[in-house]
């Protein structure tokens, strides 16, 4: 018998730090990384507005917003654990990624500039 091992030093998941966002059909959270709550600047009730560029359906976006309509973060043990919840976004960016249950897609670090507001490329191409 041959066993191939794992542990802690083998195993690692994403641990460089990049930015990404999690998302889970079932439940339509959205969550954030401690790094990506740090680049978007997200604080405990920030609100975020998350857009489909429709001239490319791949490419998803995230803003933050001070629109009363946009999406409120809620931030549990400090800025570790950042998130919201609608089904509706969870659903359609797993599906443009196709994904079927879940998917952590990296953020780019450098937004895009449009109408003066920053938006932030979430990068669906590969889940991570």
């Amino acid at each position: 018998m041959k066993l191939k091992e794992y542990n802690a030093d083998n195993s690692k998941t994403l641990s460089n730090g990049s930015p990404r966002v999690s998302v889970v059909r079932k439940s339509g959270t959205i969550s954030f990384s401690k790094s990506a709550v740090e680049l978007l600047g997200i604080k405990d009730q920030s609100s975020v507005i998350i857009a489909n560029d429709e001239d490319a359906p791949r490419d998803w976006y995230i803003s933050i917003s001070k629109n009363p309509s946009a999406f409120k973060i809620r931030l549990k043990n400090g800025i570790s654990n950042a998130m919201f919840n609608c089904s509706k976004v969870a659903c359609k960016l797993l599906d443009t990624a196709k994904e079927f249950k879940s998917g952590s897609f990296r953020i780019s670090k450098e937004p895009t500039v449009l109408n003066g507001v920053s938006y932030f490329l979430i990068i669906t191409a590969k889940s991570v």
